[in-house]
């Protein structure tokens, strides 16, 4: 799938609009799940634009209201999202914690921060580090682990028998860290 451009919905009569930035217009790979519930979505689609008969409007989207038209961002907040943030029992869900996830989940499972900028469509990489990718604390724990069994040695072997760690032998850079 391709993201070629947007609907804002929130002011006014619905807009296309090109994406924000370049880096908006973008490929998102789909997983076979995600494929299946889309063709699912389709087919219940079709069953709404039957239902509908005469006041059926085709636009093309994939998540059209059931006569077709552009669904308002705050309708499907209100009628798709709060009602599974309900379910789940975290009534603060909102859909930039669901990007702030997305992004997170990469960094939890190691992916190149620079993919996770490109599939969250940021065109700054410290956009997607700073303000969508939050760092877990069993993630820290393992980076603290990590390093202090670079510079300790392993927990489960001998205490003192550290790892070598070579220090820079020039005093200014030496002061630098």
């Amino acid at each position: 799938m391709r993201v070629e451009r947007s609907l804002d919905t929130l002011y006014g009569p619905p807009a296309q609009n090109d994406p924000k930035r370049a880096s908006s217009r973008r490929p998102a790979v789909l997983l076979p799940p995600v494929v299946a519930a889309l063709k699912a979505h389709r087919k219940r689609q079709a069953e709404d634009r039957l239902a509908a008969g005469p006041a059926w409007r085709e636009h093309g989207y994939v998540f059209p209201t059931r006569v077709g038209t552009p669904e308002r961002g705050d309708n499907v907040l209100k009628r798709s999202l709060k009602p599974l943030a309900a379910r789940i029992g975290d009534l603060s869900l909102d859909f930039r914690k669901l990007r702030r996830s997305h992004s997170t989940f990469y960094a939890v499972l190691n992916v190149h921060p620079r993919v996770a900028q490109m599939s969250m469509g940021h065109g700054y990489f410290d956009t997607t580090m700073k303000y969508y990718t939050g760092v877990p604390a069993d993630l820290q724990k393992q980076a603290a682990e990590a390093l202090g069994e670079l510079l300790f040695g392993a927990s489960d072997g001998p205490i003192g028998s550290p790892t070598p760690v070579t220090l820079p032998s020039n005093p200014e850079e030496l002061a630098t860290l």
